[in-house]
């Protein structure tokens, strides 16, 4: 497990972090040893113990957001057996700290629209995971399946199905059997891929294509390359062919090639517009003075050409397009500052400036599940 906190994969601790098994309360202990272990490998690090363990908590939690035309979400702890959601509203600015008695809430993701929120639900004392459909307008929700597996990244591609990343959180600790799985509407969840990957987030759906950040590979199934930590330019982003009507994922014969290889830095959480025409994802310079961080990358996939946003803070949050725009958040230390990229534009835009004060005086909003007796 240390050889994953190598100096040179130090940029690979927040997807490893970003599961589900983050939730379980044996690992809470873990994500403290990797916010010592980030801040001695970082260059210059003089952050005090406590202050690196929530930088990495910020990377991980914060990190994760989704957006839509009217909102944004990303989850943050508000206890060690607790994690909710903030809500933002683009037109009011008005937040929201989304909670549900006691559990954890997490892997927030909007529809197009606005109008709907799927939610990942865990209680911490079973480890079961449930995964809730939000009505947006009222907060009201439905149970759409619990299962005692891990669920992370759900992403809806149409009325009836969405497609996630699960495994077996308390199984094994090695991290190799994240496969990708799929809801229908009326059917259990099944596994749709059989990869067994020792890392597979940051799921982006397009017209045929679903793409990812992953590590590996499984012994016997080496559908992507072995990780290299020493390369000198890597990525984690990689594709496959996917038909979001019928939820077919095919895997070629031969190994997935990384996309979005650089000279001197790794790539990984891509975010991919549906008609493919360009992407957002993360990128880290690899002999940054100071250490690592991470800085959004914009990319046309007809030209080539792209523009590199460096954060003002920590690093940016994994990114998303929407429509034609772009939406990530720039993680400071003490505040969240969600910025927009319009068509056309070489600078980024504040679209609303939240501080981690504001966020712990906000009162709790509990979600209603619906036929949920108490």
């Amino acid at each position: 497990m240390l050889a994953l906190f190598r100096c040179d994969v130090v940029a690979n601790a927040r997807d490893v972090f970003s599961r589900a098994v983050l939730f379980a309360p044996r690992n809470r202990t873990l994500l403290k040893l990797a916010a010592v272990l980030v801040c001695f490998l970082e260059a210059g690090c003089i952050h005090a113990y406590a202050s690196n363990a929530s930088r990495l908590q910020k990377l991980v939690t914060g990190g994760y957001l989704t957006a839509s035309s009217t909102n944004a979400a990303f989850y943050v702890e508000t206890s060690s057996r607790t994690d909710d959601v903030i809500l933002i509203d683009f037109k009011s600015k008005a937040l929201k700290k989304l909670s549900s008695h006691g559990r954890r809430l997490g892997y927030p993701s909007l529809s197009l629209d606005g109008e709907r929120l799927l939610l990942v639900r865990q209680d911490p004392h079973t480890g079961e995971s449930e995964l809730l459909s939000c009505e947006i307008t009222n907060l009201i929700c439905r149970r759409l399946f619990a299962t005692k597996l891990s669920i992370v990244d759900p992403v809806g591609i149409g009325a009836d199905r969405i497609v996630y990343v699960s495994s077996d959180p308390g199984a094994r600790f090695d991290y190799a059997d994240n496969d990708l799985w799929l809801f229908e509407t009326g059917k259990e969840p099944r596994p749709i891929t059989d990869l067994q990957f020792h890392v597979l987030t940051r799921l982006s759906v397009t017209s045929s294509h679903i793409y990812f950040s992953a590590l590996g590979p499984h012994p016997g199934k080496e559908a992507i390359p072995k990780y290299k930590p020493l390369e000198d330019a890597s990525s984690s982003i990689y594709r496959l062919p996917f038909d979001s009507h019928t939820g077919v994922v095919t895997v070629p014969a031969t190994q997935l090639s990384p996309l979005f290889v650089a000279e001197r830095s790794k790539s990984n959480s891509p975010s991919i517009a549906f008609d493919e025409t360009f992407a957002a994802f993360l990128r880290t310079d690899r002999y940054r003075k100071g250490g690592f961080r991470f800085d959004l990358v914009v990319q046309s996939l007809t030209t080539s050409a792209s523009i590199l946003f460096k954060s003002a803070g920590i690093g940016f949050s994994r990114p998303v397009v929407v429509g034609s725009t772009v939406v990530a958040n720039d993680l400071l230390d003490d505040r969240y500052i969600i910025k927009r990229l319009l068509p056309g534009k070489t600078s980024l835009q504040t679209e609303i400036e939240v501080t981690d004060d504001e966020i712990a005086r906000l009162p709790a909003t509990e979600i209603i599940i619906e036929n949920e007796s108490r």
